[in-house]
């Protein structure tokens, strides 16, 4: 597990030797991707209707990000509805790791302090969601979405989330 460190090559949670001020690294990186797959097309339909499938991922050093690695995938289910063609249906699933350098340092935290603490790991969501056309120009959005590992795990319980958002185009 990579290990925070301070600027002077000690390990940052220490509090006998570290400074407590970071190290500094230089430059950054990463990768992504994304991909996009229309699965099925009801027939007459434009090119937004149907179900279509999605993907996206990142990456990036785990010394030097607080996320490493990210995923979304999701269904979309658009105009399958007779006299509501203007509607979709959403199923989104995301994920996202916490990177080694985070825990390597709240593990030599809990190490130091002698206070047992949660180590983040991951956060994942499932997401659904409904957009409808209320009127031309105005539409409704309901959201329920189940959050596993809230803050990485830092929040003892699982939280379920319920909202909805209105948008009016004139």
């Amino acid at each position: 597990m990579t290990r925070a460190a301070s600027d002077n090559g000690t390990l940052l949670a220490d509090p006998e030797n570290s400074t407590r001020i970071p190290m500094k690294r230089r430059g950054n990186n990463g990768i992504y991707g994304v991909f996009e797959q229309h699965l099925y097309r009801p027939q007459g339909g434009d090119a937004d209707s149907g179900i279509t499938v999605f993907g996206l991922a990142s990456s990036a050093p785990q010394d030097r990000n607080l996320i490493n690695f990210w995923f979304q995938t999701g269904l979309v289910f658009a105009d399958l509805i007779p006299r509501r063609p203007d509607d979709s249906f959403g199923a989104i699933f995301e994920y996202a790791r916490y990177s080694n350098g985070v825990r390597g340092n709240e593990y030599n935290e809990a190490f130091f302090s002698g206070v047992p603490q949660v180590i983040q790991d991951f956060e994942a969501n499932l997401e659904l969601t409904y957009l409808a056309q209320i009127l031309p120009g105005w539409t409704m959005q309901p959201i329920v979405t189940y959050v596993w590992h809230p803050r990485g795990g830092l929040s003892s319980a699982n939280a379920l989330v319920i909202g909805v958002r209105s948008y009016w185009h004139y």
